[in-house]
């Protein structure tokens, strides 16, 4: 069986409906829509190679068509309803496929209900997701859309006479017969004639006259207001709350447990610089300070002090790239005075004013604060404690001269892990411990007593509102004709209509005119037909209602086990290893159950998770080229290579990564292998950012 012209249909972005195949989300023109038969992609045939049709994509997620290599034009995609044997066709699934997403735009797209007629058929059309057939002569015969079909009977339309002075309108003639296709329409009947509209009866010019307003009446007088009470007393004011201790602001990046230790004495000349890792940021603060604690000194002079960003990861060479100036109360350079001498027991906290600037994690930061020489010696004789931390994630050094210009990472970090000052957020109750809690609000005093009230005063001068309208007086009597035009009175109402004339005789038709080439207004609908009368059998009665049942209410099913709450970053660190060398057989703890988000190492690195030791093993010398064979339990959970031709240490997982240990015993440990791909003998410092599912 071949596949006729009846049993094919165009599909675009407006199948069946306005924009319901559009292609969505940002940048559309980066996807190709395929069209797959839904029979193949449910048993996953879904290879583009198993497309049956596919169009590239206009920015605004509209389909281009098929494209002709030849004439590189496109043109609308079509597709069958039928199959060969003359069965209908399985359902269509389309899908936008880019080079990192695919997506299912419809499941099961079915096409318009077969259609058939005895006609020649000229054209198909689709018009979002109609089909319309025309005849020979351009009539539309059939249409049909994916709500069915519907058949529409039409008349052949008889030959238009030649063309000639139009005469003048004679009375509608008798309708012709109907065309032999589709069966004859009954003849409409005549409408009767309407008679002609009696004559308006005249209008009234007469006018009623209008009563004389009434006097308005006098207004009584306002009596003075009395005297306000006196207000009752106000309650007692409550205790004010405690104060917390004095203490440096909450740190938002740990850097361990903070120790003051021994501290550095004269600063004339010297810069005092600490980092920040991005990765280890535990809050993103819009407004923030910097905290010193002054061990030795009776002041300082601040000459300048700048925050840098760095690429992620940062070591020697990095570039820094300034992106803010501290304040110290007010102004970029201050003398500050403790009002005493600063020691390691009684240190003077020194605070910048907030700054408004947000962080993020995909960077590292810098901090610089220059001490010049100051003319009054403060700086030589400064000294600053040491905050000493247990990780990479927070440290500090201390240069000598001007660093404030340098526009790379310097030697010097990363050979210590203690930073001189301290970086707090700026939290409601000011930069020290919190504010006590308020005291009760005393008593509300007693009401005063009312005023009494005062005596009426004298008539006041303010108009008073207007009384009642008096009653209407009587009609005087006509005043002698005035020469200035009153106004024109309303209009009278309208004489009753008269009599409809008798219907005059029908003249003789006229003579038939020559044919116009116009076509006459067609004659109205005939009335319908009445409605026939009902079959005379009778509805039976409405059984009875079944027995609700009263089963007892099965128990309470086991509570499941409440998914993690936010993400969280679990890194280790690898011994050292030489290049190309793999790291295996080892576990590190995340969850029992995760969801992982983002990759990131301490230099370039291939970074494998397993859900068992036994397959860690295993694996451990495929190649990153070599793909686990499809379709296999191969218990891999995820396979990222973060080398030289990558360009990046961190890898965001898109989609996210499910996995979790399947081992006998399941615990948080998680297996993994890892490669040394630096280049050089290194110690590969992996971070994974997960959320917790099973703990």
């Amino acid at each position: 069986m071949s596949i006729e012209s009846t049993d094919v249909f165009t599909i675009n972005e407006n199948y069946p409906t306005s924009d319901a195949l559009l292609v969505p989300g940002p940048n559309p023109e980066s996807y190709t829509v395929f069209i797959y038969k839904y029979s193949d992609w449910s048993i996953r045939r879904q290879d583009t190679s198993f497309a049956i049709a596919q169009s590239d994509v206009n920015t605004d997620g509209t389909w281009k068509g098929v494209l002709d290599p030849w004439t590189q034009t496109y043109s609308p995609i079509t597709l069958a309803t039928v199959e060969e044997d003359g069965s209908t066709a399985s359902p269509f699934t389309i899908v936008a496929i880019s080079n990192t997403t695919k997506i299912v735009l419809g499941l099961e797209v079915a096409g318009p209900a077969p259609i058939s007629a005895g006609i020649g058929v000229t054209s198909l059309n689709t018009e979002q997701g109609d089909l319309v057939l025309e005849s020979l002569d351009g009539s539309i015969i059939i249409t049909t859309g994916p709500t069915g079909s519907t058949t529409i009977n039409l008349q052949a339309v008889g030959g238009t006479g030649g063309g000639g002075v139009t005469g003048p309108t004679g009375p509608t003639g008798a309708t012709g017969p109907t065309g032999a296709f589709g069966g004859p329409t009954g003849p409409t009947g005549p409408a009767g004639s309407t008679g002609p509209t009696g004559p308006t009866g005249p209008g009234s010019t007469a006018v009623g006259p209008t009563g004389p307003t009434g006097p308005t009446g006098l207004t009584g007088a306002t009596g003075d207001t009395g005297p306000t009470g006196p207000t009752g007393a106000t309650g007692s004011t409550g205790t004010t709350g405690a104060t917390a201790s004095v203490a440096p602001g909450a740190s938002f990046i740990d850097p361990g447990t903070p120790t003051n230790l021994t501290p550095k004495d004269n600063w004339a000349d010297v810069t005092n610089w600490l980092r920040m890792t991005g990765f280890a940021l535990n809050a993103l603060p819009s407004s923030w300070t910097i905290t010193l604690a002054a061990t030795a000194g009776t002041g300082a002079h601040i000459s300048k002090a700048y925050l840098y960003q760095a690429p992620e990861f940062s070591g020697l060479g990095s570039a820094l790239t300034p992106v803010a100036t501290f304040m110290w109360g007010g102004s970029v350079s201050q003398t500050i005075s403790f009002g005493g001498t600063a020691s390691l027991t009684d240190p003077y906290f020194i605070t910048s004013d907030p700054l408004s600037y947000i962080l993020d994690e995909d960077h590292d930061w810098y901090i610089a604060i220059y001490f010049d020489i100051d003319g009054g010696g403060l700086n030589a004789a400064l000294g600053f404690g040491q905050w000493i931390c247990s990780n990479y994630n927070w440290q500090g050094i201390y240069a000598s001269g001007d660093n404030t210009g340098a526009t790379t990472v310097f030697p010097g970090f990363g050979s210590t892990l203690y930073g001189f000052f301290y970086v707090s957020s700026v939290v409601a109750g000011g930069l020290y411990g919190a504010t006590g809690p308020i005291g009760p609000t005393g008593d509300t005093g007693p009401t005063g007593a009312t005023g009494a009230t005062g005596a009426t005063g004298t008539g006041s001068t303010v108009p008073g509102p207007t009384g009642a309208t008096g009653s209407t007086g009587a009609t005087g009597p006509t005043g002698a004709d005035s020469t200035v035009p009153g106004p024109t009175g309303s209009t009278g109402p309208t004489g009753a209509t008269g009599h409809t004339g008798p219907t005059g005789p029908t003249g003789d038709t006229g003579p038939t005119g020559p044919g116009s080439t116009a076509i006459g207004p067609t004659g109205p609908t005939g009335p319908d037909g009445a409605t026939g009368p009902t079959g005379a059998g009778t509805t039976g009665p409405t059984g009875p209602t079944g027995a609700t049942g009263t089963g007892p209410t099965g128990p309470t099913g086991p509570t499941g086990s409440g998914g993690g709450g936010a993400r969280s970053t679990y890194g280790w660190t690898t011994a050292s290893l030489a290049n190309n060398a793999v790291e295996t057989s080892n576990t590190f703890p995340i969850a029992k159950s995760f969801i992982a988000t983002k990759v990131a190492v301490s230099a370039y690195a291939r970074v494998r998770l397993y859900s068992t030791l036994a397959t860690a093993t295993a694996d451990a010398s495929r190649a990153f080229t070599t793909l686990v064979a499809i379709g296999t339990q191969n218990e891999l959970i995820m396979d990222v290579q973060l080398d030289s031709a990558y360009g990046s240490l961190s890898f965001i997982l898109s989609p996210a990564v499910t996995g979790s240990n399947m081992e006998g015993s399941p615990s948080s440990n998680i297996s993994y292998n890892i490669t040394n791909l630096s280049g050089s003998p290194a110690a590969i410092t992996v971070t994974i950012t997960a959320l917790s599912l099973e703990s």
